[in-house]
């Protein structure tokens, strides 16, 4: 399944999108936060169900664990989703996110290819479900991903590591929206996360 996660509007410590496959919204996303701080809470709602996601700020130390944030899902607690590394060697890591919800173990890795944009396979143990693309090139501030799923579950996981992509990457606290095109050029050469994109994963993936 293919779904979209498309900014809708964006305000002076807010963001809106809204969740859609083919011509069905299937959901929509809200955040908020303050101008001097670059975390804030993110509520939603996804074919019926209702989620969010909070900063973290008594999570674990020592394990790894950068920027979490806590998901819930109808009121329930369901997980979180980090920035975390993998250690090639005693001088060389790679950064990616990881998230740990209802006794599963997701993982997204993040590959740019320049001018393209990027794309960040999904993983649920050595298992791609799914993948998000961003284009690079964002006009007037407002980001769009496709999400790429092999079923429900995957896409909606996807949509919580793309959320999480955007309050850490792309929010702007305290910045007005303006007109503009930016570029972001990004060629990953972390070969750990190279080999965690399979080009043919798409050709899987249906409507």
């Amino acid at each position: 399944m293919i779904l979209e996660l498309k900014q809708t509007g964006r305000g002076f410590c807010t963001a809106g999108f809204a969740i859609k496959r083919l011509t069905e919204e299937t959901g929509t996303v809200s955040l908020s936060g303050k101008p001097w701080s670059m975390e804030a809470y993110i509520s939603g709602i996804y074919r019926g169900m209702e989620f969010e996601m909070l900063p973290d700020r008594h999570s674990a130390a020592g394990k790894k664990r950068f920027r979490p944030y806590r998901i819930r899902q109808d009121g329930r607690e369901t997980g979180s989703v980090y920035q975390t590394i993998h250690k090639d060697s005693m001088c060389k890591s790679s950064g990616y996110h990881r998230m740990e919800k209802d006794g599963m173990i997701y993982s997204m890795y993040p590959v740019g290819f320049g001018i393209e944009g990027s794309r960040c396979p999904v993983y649920c143990g050595d298992r791609q479900t799914a993948q998000a693309e961003k284009d690079g090139t964002v006009h007037n501030d407002m980001h769009y991903y496709r999400i790429l799923a092999t079923d429900e579950n995957a896409a909606f996981t996807t949509v919580l590591f793309c959320m999480y992509m955007y309050v850490n990457a792309c929010y702007k606290p305290g910045k007005r929206a303006a007109l503009s095109e930016v570029k972001t050029v990004s060629v990953t050469t972390d070969r750990f996360l190279k080999e965690k994109y399979n080009p043919d994963f798409r050709e899987r993936i249906t409507d």
